[in-house]
């Protein structure tokens, strides 16, 4: 069976958590999104089939949108804390602001709150996104 390269690189980057691919979607993004200044992608926290997860939507040529799950970068947070997730008694991540575009990637800074014994812990992240909606780190 031939394999195209760009699956390959794909697969690899997936294996490596160095990228998420997208999927398309037809919904738009639901309401409470914050949008970034020219309107052409929103953010949101919504939930997912493993709890509540993080979602970037990015405007296609036709107006349509792409969805893509970035719900990844909670971990990345979490990490940043120092702590398994499972000493968390509760964890929200949530998009906080869009950045300037920079050499035509998406900037978005993601912040996850988590409490532990009655007390939050906050962390911050910034999210890269390839216009076509791989998601990249900082």
């Amino acid at each position: 069976m031939k394999r195209s390269p760009g699956l390959l690189a794909a697969a690899a980057a997936a294996v490596l958590g160095l990228a998420w691919l997208p999927r398309a979607s037809a919904e738009p993004p639901p309401a409470a999104a914050l949008w970034n200044a020219d309107r052409s992608a929103a953010a949101a926290s919504m939930p997912a089939a493993t709890g509540a997860g993080l979602f970037v939507f990015l405007r296609q040529d036709d107006g349509s949108f792409r969805s893509i799950d970035a719900s990844r970068v909670e971990d990345a947070n979490l990490g940043k804390l120092g702590r398994a997730r499972s000493e968390f008694e509760r964890i929200e991540t949530r998009p906080v602001r869009w950045l300037p575009r920079s050499g035509g990637l998406f900037r978005i800074t993601v912040q996850t709150r988590a409490w532990r014994q009655g007390r939050r812990e906050t962390a911050e992240e910034l999210l890269v996104l390839r216009p076509d909606g791989t998601v990249l780190w900082r």
